[in-house]
């Protein structure tokens, strides 16, 4: 039997990583029996026993004295980011890494960036096997890291299906005809810099937020590109 520990600590987190822990773990979930593997899942000490009895658990608050509690050779670690790496090196356990972007090469400079890239590097040189998400990271990965003969996978991201689910509009949304047709083309919702950054491309948006954190943030542009606000819930 083998054990493998999973990196769960994104999970319930509303972020990209966290929508991967939710999907990833939920799909292991389903799983009723896996032959020869056991799995144990590195999570935040509020989510133990989230999946069951099936599987064991660690926490990333009390790492070290879970591990030395739950006395199992752990075969495979698999860290599921590159962003937070708490993993432990032992003889015989095998590493998988897997990378999401590095967005750190274009948008960090000087020391920062140098600092992120050596991290990156070293969280590489422990690394057994790496999987990154898109061909784009992988050729992103391969220009700016030497990776060794280390294997190098592509494999994506997982989605849900929600073709079978009830499909219902938000009750907050009312959306005049003449908005959605002659105003925009495409309704998206953005938020932050990203918003900022839609402006100055002068895309025409239609963002959910309420009317005072919309006026505030398009008194930081200078811009003229149209803009409709509708009801709806505020930006973060």
């Amino acid at each position: 039997m083998k054990n493998i520990l999973i990196d769960f600590t994104r999970l319930a987190e509303k972020c990209g990583f966290g929508e991967i822990a939710d999907n990833y773990s939920q799909q292991l979930i389903s799983i009723p029996d896996i032959q020869n593997m056991h799995f144990i899942f590195l999570v935040k000490e509020k989510h133990k026993g989230f999946a069951g009895n099936n599987v064991d658990y660690v926490s990333v608050e009390h790492l070290a004295h879970d591990l030395r509690k739950l006395n199992k050779k752990i075969d495979l670690w698999h860290s599921t980011d590159q962003l937070f790496i708490k993993r432990k090196h032992k003889k015989g356990m095998k590493n998988i890494l897997t990378i999401h972007d590095l967005n750190f090469l274009h948008e960090k400079k000087g020391i920062h960036r140098l600092k992120t890239l050596w991290k990156m590097k070293w969280h590489i040189r422990r690394s057994d096997y790496i999987t990154v998400i898109s061909e784009y990271v992988k050729d992103d990965l391969l220009n700016h890291i030497d990776i060794g003969n280390k294997p190098l996978d592509v494999i994506y991201n997982g989605i849900k299906d929600t073709d079978l689910e009830l499909q219902k509009k938000p009750e907050y949304i009312e959306m005049p005809a003449d908005i959605v047709h002659k105003r925009i083309s495409v309704p998206i919702c953005v938020q932050g810099r990203g918003f900022l950054l839609f402006l100055r491309l002068g895309v025409k948006i239609l963002v959910a937020a309420d009317q005072g954190r919309f006026e505030f943030l398009c008194n930081r542009c200078d811009q003229r590109t149209e803009k409709r606000v509708l009801p709806g819930i505020p930006l973060l």
